[in-house]
């Protein structure tokens, strides 16, 4: 099975490839503070561990209908998460530009 690329650089060269992700961060908060194992919260959001992991890695985004499901489960607020994940994409666009608007 070919491993699916970071989202954000097929090289992953790029430093949100790199560095933690703040809704990582945050989903693995939470999980270590319910006492759950990833894997058991994949299964209740509905998705694979394998696709969870990529999820937090980066190379997978997260879709509106598992981010409502991570709310209906966990309590876990939707807009709160989609600002989260927002933040991250203009983070992501802003590092690949700079360099770009500097010539």
């Amino acid at each position: 099975r070919q491993r699916q690329m970071c989202i954000r650089d097929r090289n992953r060269t790029h430093p949100s490839c790199t560095r933690k992700l703040p809704t990582a961060e945050y989903l693995l908060g939470i999980i270590k503070a319910i006492g759950i194992t990833q894997s058991a919260f994949a299964k209740r959001i509905g998705v694979s561990q394998p696709h969870f992991t990529d999820m937090l890695k980066g190379r997978r985004s997260y879709p509106k209908h598992i981010v409502l499901r991570m709310e209906q489960e966990f309590g876990i607020p939707f807009k709160k998460f989609m600002a989260m994940v927002l933040k991250e994409s203009v983070y992501d666009w802003y590092e690949q530009n700079k360099n770009n608007n500097n010539e």
